[in-house]
């Protein structure tokens, strides 16, 4: 558990600085990030030029508590921070007692360009009482922010108290230039699915609540497995 009584808190599992640490098979969970105003990265902060790598890793249950703003429950990213995440899980995060809830799953900004392969974003919460929610799965902004999503499942991300999500699945916004290939983004809120302002998302071979302008997406329920198991029926 990370406490601060200043400002900003950053990170309570792990936190990378001009780093580029490689995660295997690992599990962050159940970690408690608490600031007094703003709070990043739940469970992973990533800041100046920090480009770790995790492959088969669990990010999960972290809890974000900021009176003000709540940025990346599940991992944040920022100057120029670009992880490599394969075969990852990103679930059941919290954004909690916040006015302000960006990125339920995870947050890019100012040059961070991930690129995400065969990840699940799912079933990570926001706040009921804030005043803003902007991306229940993830968050993109800012010039040079050119994240990649390949194989990508973003799911049942919500607000606690049902309401609306500007981008359940993603908001992207200044600039951003997001890539979304052969992936899933379905998340029950009202609400666009996708939202953009000021920013660049080209979505294919995808399937998207409501739809997205794109070659091959498609709008038609995903048909997971079960509530909890979020493989695709042969059926599907």
């Amino acid at each position: 558990r990370l406490d601060s009584t200043a400002q900003w808190c950053y990170g309570a599992g792990i936190h990378c600085s001009n780093s580029a640490p490689v995660f295997h098979n690992s599990s962050i969970s159940n970690n408690v990030t608490v600031s007094t105003s703003w709070a990043y990265g739940g469970g992973v902060h990533c800041t100046s030029a920090s480009n770790p790598s995790f492959y088969n890793c669990t990010i999960s249950d972290n809890y974000l508590t900021g009176n003000g703003w709540a940025y990346g429950a599940g991992i944040y990213m920022t100057q120029n921070s670009s992880p490599q995440i394969t075969n990852t899980i990103i679930s059941g995060n919290h954004s909690n007692d916040a006015s302000r809830c960006y990125g339920g799953g995870m947050y890019a900004e100012s040059g961070s360009s991930p690129v995400l392969t065969n990840v699940r974003i799912t079933e990570n919460i926001m706040d009921g009482n804030a005043i803003w929610y902007y991306g229940a799965g993830a968050y993109f902004t800012g010039s040079n922010t050119n994240p990649v999503l390949i194989n990508v499942t973003i799911a049942d991300n919500v607000r606690s108290n049902g309401s609306t999500i500007d981008g359940s699945g993603i908001f992207a916004g200044q600039t951003a230039l997001v890539t979304v290939d052969n992936s899933v983004s379905w998340n029950i809120n009202s609400g666009a699915e996708i939202s953009v302002s000021g920013a660049t998302v080209n979505i294919d071979y995808s399937c998207i609540r409501n739809g997205y302008t794109g070659t091959g997406n498609i709008s038609s329920a995903p048909m997971f497995v079960s509530a909890s198991d979020y493989h695709l029926q042969l059926v599907s």
